[in-house]
């Protein structure tokens, strides 16, 4: 029987949760149809007809739009199919023929799969405190049962007041440095902590781990707190690149509306390149030549990278752009230090060894990174100012110890 059916015990559940019903259908939260619920009997030639089907064939609902809210920002059209405050099925963007120049807006399968968020059996529909949780802090939160202890439903108004007592007690006792926002900054966290008393704000738990903050830090764009997220070439424009570096990315899994680019940018002849510890799904569509260097090791694969720029600059030259280096940096030469810093140390000087013996050499780095010498000092050559490159990244290298020294090198 499917969805549509007015005689499922999923009613009772429905009725039970009517405020995330309404917000099914006004705002396209929506849920999956086991194959148990959702078959019935089979049509001569073996095909199952299911009860959305009819609901749909019949026009005993209408089709309204849903917010694709995958965390992949890339906001594809998804619409679902509402019978009686139900969603019982979803499609995409199917209103105009696809092409280049206006492509259809289709969702992937994560974003088709957003009717679980609702109607999934292990759907959290209330708020829940440890039984023997109590206010107050100290022993009355009887931490040691953290784990173990059994949960029990709480109204919406124990939960919120819950929360601001607490949060108000914290604040009266400690101070600010005692409230940890331990995720993304942007709002309602970060708009709110700092009108109510403030917070210490970790990336321990942010997708883009250090890059945020190095991001302001270098006074990078950053669309809210998604750092350099404005900064990449226009999409129409990839296939005017000779080649496409993709650092630590894998988007046929984890942003799947830009394989359609990336593929357009293939089909033009644009070549591929990825650095990365594992040749991934994304390096294998896009034939993508494969720079390999170990988890956590990016900064000394990227010191090296900068080393052989700067020798074949030295040997050659029009390989490391001055012009952009002495306009818009700051420390790389002597010549580029601020005018208030109290050392004539740089980065240039660095990189070469002047500073502790050592220099970043590729054989250097690939004792570390793993990276084959070759790769590295081909990688620098493809970096110099002449080549038609564009470099995209994920922020996966930005989630170790250490990490923003990565990010200030690449």
């Amino acid at each position: 029987m499917g969805l549509s059916n007015h005689a499922l015990s999923r009613r009772s559940f429905l009725r039970a949760s009517a405020g995330a019903t309404v917000a099914a259908a006004a705002f396209g939260l929506t849920g999956c149809v086991s194959g148990e619920a959702g078959a019935q009997a089979a049509n001569p030639d073996g095909s199952h007809v299911v009860a959305s089907d009819a609901s749909i064939v019949n026009g005993e609902g209408e089709w309204v739009p849903i917010h694709c809210h995958q965390n992949c920002n890339q906001m594809c059209l998804n619409m679902g199919y509402v019978v009686d405050g139900v969603v019982v099925r979803q499609k995409t963007d199917d209103a105009r023929e696809d092409s280049f120049d206006c492509p259809q807006q289709r969702g992937c399968l994560r974003g088709r799969s957003l009717r679980q968020q609702v109607y999934n059996a292990d759907r959290i529909k209330y708020p829940m405190k440890r039984k023997s949780w109590q206010p107050g802090g100290g022993e009355a939160a009887h931490g040691e049962l953290r784990g173990k202890d059994e949960w029990e439903r709480i109204s919406w108004d124990e939960a919120l007041t819950y929360v601001t007592d607490e949060l108000k007690r914290v604040y009266a006792e400690y101070g600010q440095d005692a409230v940890v926002c331990n995720a993304w900054r942007w709002a309602p966290g970060s708009a709110m902590f700092p009108v109510i008393g403030g917070a210490v704000y970790d990336t321990e738990v942010e997708s883009f781990g250090c890059w945020a903050f190095q991001t302001e830090a270098l006074g990078l764009y950053s669309h809210g707190d998604h750092p350099d997220l404005m900064m990449g070439p226009d999409k129409y424009d990839l296939p005017n690149a000779d080649v496409i570096v993709l650092y630590g990315c894998n988007p046929a899994w984890a942003q799947h509306s830009s394989m359609y680019w990336l593929a357009n940018a293939k089909d033009a002849g644009v070549r591929f390149v990825y650095v990365g510890p594992s040749y991934n799904v994304t390096a294998s569509t896009l034939d993508a030549r494969w720079i390999r260097v170990r988890p956590g090791t990016d900064t000394a694969f990227l010191l090296a990278v900068v080393y052989e720029m700067i020798r074949l600059d030295e040997e050659r030259g029009d390989v490391i752009d001055w012009d952009f280096v002495n306009e818009r940096t700051v420390g790389f030469t002597p010549e580029t230090m601020p005018d208030d810093a109290t050392t004539d140390e740089n980065f240039r000087d660095y990189v070469l060894g002047a500073y502790d013996g050592q220099p970043k050499t590729p054989e250097w780095a690939s004792e570390i990174c793993g990276t084959p010498v070759e790769d590295i000092t081909w990688y620098a050559e493809l970096a110099g100012k002449s080549n038609k490159v564009v470099f995209f990244h994920s922020y996966a290298a930005s989630r170790y110890l250490g990490a923003e020294n990565r990010r200030r090198r690449s």
